[in-house]
Formats: structure tokens, C-alpha cells, sequence
């Protein structure tokens, strides 16, 4: 078997939708496989469980947590990406904790490297062509109504993921990078340079996070830190 990328999902089933639609444009390759983990529950209580056992190896616990300790060989995982949404509603969130978390999922290819979706993965498609991407600002606390504001708000043509097409996905992309650029950095183009989860989380708490949010996804700036903002910028332009 090839290098494999484990990609770690707090939900079963739109995160991996969301995938299965960008992957056929995004992080394709002969030279590796992809494989899907759901740890559903959220990112704070798989960094306690890390945490607690600095011995624990992330791509074991959760192939084993997967039932598929026989199957997968754990040297073959070069990569672990984990999309996690923010979930600044529940009882373990902290700014410290969130932080922590950040600087311990740093590395794909030690720890895992965290995507964080705000406020959760439905951001992805909260698009509408009449009104400026950049301005839109959720209420952290509608929790899982967030999912029917974006089914109400979002252009119709967005609302089911798995029938994007490329230019679908490529004016995705770009929009979301340009977001995160003009959050960070008040550019509203797209950005010359990764731009880092750290920095994004910063922005995201001076500018917002009392009790609302920039809404951003994970997984175009996934693709902006696989790729670098050059080679992601002619892919999508």
C-alpha cells in the first residue's frame, strides 16, 4: 500500500461529504491513499484524551479506534489531518484551551495537524452572490440551528455539496482563503502566503468570538497549506 493520508472527521457524515465533493478536484494523488476516521465527538475531547497519555500515539489510537488495527500498518500513515468545528458552545471550550490545541496539532506528520471549521463545517456553504462574503458573521450560540440559517442564506446551487463542480469548488476556495486573508491580515484578496490556523484563531478572537464568528472553513485553507498560496492560486484562478 502507498503513504496513506489519514483525514479525522468529527461527524460521520457531512465532513466526509464535503471531502468526497473536493477531493475530486483537491489532494488527489497516485502516490498516496486517503482514509476517512469519524472521531465523533469533538476536538477538545480527543486533545484530553491525547493530552492525558503522552505515549499515545494518534494514528494507533485511532486506527484502533476505526476496528482497523489488522488492516491498516500505522508506518504506512505519512499525514494526519484532523477537521474539527469550533464548538465555542460547549463546556470545554477556553480561548486557552483552544490555543493549547492549536500548538499541539501543529504537524501532519507528528501530532496531526487541526483544520478548524467556524463555527462548524455547514461554512463551507454559507455563500450568497448578494452580499459580501467577507461580512458574514454568525451567532456562535444558534449552536446546530447554524445549519438551517446556512440552508436559508446560502445560493441554492450550493446547498448540496456533492453536486459542486470544479469552478464550483474553485470559487470556494478562493473565497474562503480571501476571507481568512482579510480577517488576518484586512487584504481582501487572495493571500500571498499560508496563512496559519494560529493566526486565524488570533484574528478571530479580537475581532469577533464574543459570541460571534468570522463563518470560515477548514477545508480550503487545508488545501492552502498542502499546496502553498502560489501553486493553490493557479490551481483556482
Amino acid at each position: 500500500m502507498s503513504d496513506i493520508l489519514l483525514f479525522v472527521f468529527e461527524g460521520e457524515v457531512t465532513e466526509s461529504k464535503v471531502l468526497s465533493s473536493f477531493r475530486r478536484f483537491f489532494i488527489e494523488s497516485n502516490s498516496c491513499t486517503i482514509i476517512e476516521a469519524a472521531y465523533k465527538t469533538n476536538i477538545y475531547s480527543l486533545y484530553s484524551q491525547l493530552r492525558d497519555d503522552p505515549d499515545l500515539d494518534i494514528g494507533a489510537y485511532l486506527i484502533e479506534r476505526m476496528g482497523k488495527s489488522n488492516s491498516i500498518d500505522r508506518e504506512k500513515i505519512s499525514e494526519v489531518h484532523l477537521f474539527f468545528d469550533l464548538d465555542s458552545h460547549d463546556p470545554s471550550y477556553s480561548c486557552e484551551r483552544v490555543e493549547a490545541i492549536l500548538s499541539y496539532f501543529d504537524n501532519e506528520t507528528e501530532n496531526g495537524k487541526i483544520h478548524i471549521s467556524y463555527p462548524m463545517v455547514e461554512a463551507i456553504k454559507h455563500v450568497n452572490n448578494n452580499s459580501d462574503f467577507n461580512n458574514t458573521i454568525t451567532d456562535v450560540t444558534l449552536g446546530k440551528g447554524y445549519k438551517s440559517l446556512v440552508h436559508n442564506e446560502t445560493e441554492v446551487k450550493y446547498r448540496n455539496v456533492a453536486g459542486l463542480s470544479e469552478t464550483d469548488w474553485k470559487h470556494l476556495t478562493r473565497i474562503h482563503c480571501s476571507k481568512a486573508n482579510h480577517l488576518v491580515n484586512q487584504k481582501g484578496e487572495f493571500p500571498h502566503k499560508v496563512i496559519t490556523q494560529e493566526e486565524i484563531y488570533s484574528a478571530q478572537k479580537a475581532q469577533h468570538l464574543n459570541k460571534k464568528v468570522a463563518a470560515l472553513s477548514a477545508f480550503p485553507l487545508m488545501a492552502l497549506n498542502y499546496y502553498g498560496a502560489n501553486k493553490l492560486d493557479s490551481m483556482t484562478g
